[in-house]
C-alpha cells in the first residue's frame, strides 16, 4: 500500500522563488507529481499492478 497526502499543488520539481530544483541543496527535499508517477510505476513494476493499492488523501490543487 501507498499513500500520498499534500502535495500542494507542486507539479514539477521547480522552487520559483530561487530558480533551482528544490532537492539542489537538499536531496530530500526533491519534490513534484512527475516524480511522483515514476514511484508509483517503479512499485507496480517490482509488485505487480493488481498488489498495490495507492490511497490519495488530496490537498493536490492547493498551493502552487
Amino acid at each position: 500500500m501507498k499513500t500520498k497526502t499534500s502535495i500542494y499543488g507542486t507539479l514539477v520539481d521547480h522552487d520559483y522563488f530561487t530558480g533551482q530544483p528544490f532537492g539542489s541543496s537538499k536531496p530530500q527535499n526533491v519534490r513534484g507529481m512527475d516524480r511522483l508517477s515514476t514511484e508509483i510505476q517503479n512499485v507496480r513494476e517490482e509488485k505487480g499492478k493488481d498488489a498495490v493499492l495507492l490511497l490519495d488523501n488530496g490537498d493536490a490543487a492547493q498551493g502552487s
